[in-house]
């Protein structure tokens, strides 16, 4: 910890700050300053902040040099060839670059860094005749370079655009990605074209030569690189899950298991909302609902939302969803009812929609069902005037809805019929009091 130009009282302050957990709020920032700080310092809190964020500036600093070690070697480098000691800039370098082409450390940059260190040489031999292997071998590594930036943004851009436009307008890319890929023999610009190829075609053979590559060079890989390529995999499920094939769950969760183990599941301490949201959906689709719940428990500290009260409540809606399939109706009761009084309730139609569906089952399940008769329609016709919800996702509530009026009413359902026009957990639900109804 730096304690120049600190005193005690400032390295007691500097500790707090860097213990506290992740978040993006201004209210909880300025809490924490009002808690931390005496009467007597608040006057003078910009000018405490000041110092202290000036501090944590050359902390993180040092602290990421002996993360970035190629960064290191590269400074190092230059500062010996600036002073003349030419033998500890040859040995830095020499290492350096030995270091980046060792498998073990594979990484998106190697590239460029191999490009940095060849740079330097370059200007270390300006008097000597020895300039074009080495300029070919710097245009050499930052073609690659180059050319795996590109692939990973075209990546992207596809997934972006799957999620986004709902349309596989792909030709654009194709093309470009398929270029650059055999243009190199770099393993990572293969390894992106997987990736591509994954998102815009979806087939399992890619998935299957990425899940291959990560088990021959699992330990060798740097943990973006590594979690970058799990997170393609996971979307993958994901989208066959939506496709309603239902066994890809029991990958995703694999999935999850794996980076839980290896201690990469957060993102700069942060859960991803959507993670939490897939891994409980998957959970309930391999009734693993135990699961589930310990999941929530292990890492709602972690969740990454936009305020406290809003990932309360999210937490609360997620754990109803799971009591309700695990059949303890008090405890999802009490999860809804906590949901209820939350301005996420509100504010926020898709999620008050997926809260108003769990009290219509709940009433079902105790077969309280003029409560169901009363509210479907209300509920109906809420949806209906949602301007924000365009007329396919307004469907599935819709079409659930209107199964849950007929076998209230006793009447019988085709769910098979009707199963790719639900969301999953409604499907689920009614499969499950299907098959209590008729055993």
């Amino acid at each position: 910890m730096p304690s120049n130009r600190l005193s005690d009282r400032d390295q007691e302050i500097f500790t707090l700050l860097l213990e506290r957990k992740p978040h993006k709020n201004n209210q909880v920032e300025s809490v924490f300053w009002q808690k931390v700080l005496t009467p007597k310092e608040q006057p003078n809190a910009n000018r405490i902040k000041s110092r202290l964020l000036a501090a944590i500036g050359n902390y993180i600093s040092l602290y990421q040099l002996q993360e970035e070690t190629h960064f290191k070697n590269l400074l190092l480098a230059d500062f010996y060839t600036k002073k003349g000691a030419e033998k500890n800039a040859q040995a830095i370098l020499n290492k350096g670059i030995a270091l980046a082409k060792k498998e073990e450390q594979m990484s998106h940059n190697n590239p460029l860094y191999l490009f940095w260190y060849h740079e330097l040489k370059v200007e270390r031999d300006k008097e000597r005749r020895v300039l074009d292997h080495k300029l070919e071998l710097m245009e050499g590594y930052l073609h690659d370079f180059f050319a795996l930036s590109r692939i990973r943004l075209l990546c992207e851009k596809a997934n972006r655009n799957r999620i986004i436009n709902g349309h596989q307008d792909y030709e654009r890319y194709r093309d470009e990605v398929e270029r650059l890929a055999q243009q190199s023999s770099a393993v990572h610009n293969q390894v992106y074209y997987w990736i591509f190829k994954l998102i815009t075609e979806q087939q399992e053979s890619y998935a299957e030569r990425l899940e291959q590559f990560l088990s021959k060079f699992h330990s060798r890989l740097g943990v973006v690189y590594r979690k970058e390529i799990y997170g393609h995999l996971m979307n993958f499920c994901i989208r066959r899950i939506n496709a309603g094939q239902h066994l890809y769950a029991d990958q995703y969760l694999r999935y999850i298991g794996k980076l839980e183990e290896q201690g990469e599941l957060l993102d700069a301490g942060r859960l991803d909302v959507g993670t939490l949201k897939n891994a409980v959906l998957a959970a309930l689709l391999m009734n693993k609902l135990d699961w589930a719940l310990g999941f929530i428990d292990r890492w709602a500290d972690h969740l990454a939302h936009a305020s406290t009260i809003d990932k309360i409540a999210f937490l609360e809606l997620n754990r109803a969803i799971i009591e309700l399939q695990n059949n303890n109706l008090e405890a999802c009761f009490l999860h809804i009812t906590n949901f209820q009084t939350s301005a996420m309730y509100r504010k926020d139609v898709y999620y008050k929609i997926t809260c108003d569906k769990l009290l219509l089952k709940l009433y079902y399940e105790v077969q309280d069902i003029e409560p169901i008769l009363n509210k479907i329609e209300s509920t109906k016709g809420f949806i209906r005037k949602q301007e924000k919800l365009s007329v396919s996702r307004q469907q599935p509530h819709l079409t659930f809805l209107s199964l849950l009026h007929r076998i209230a009413k006793k009447k019988v359902i085709n769910l098979q019929e009707v199963k790719a026009q639900l969301l999953i957990p409604d499907y689920l639900w009614l499969n499950k009091v299907i098959k209590e109804d008729n055993p």
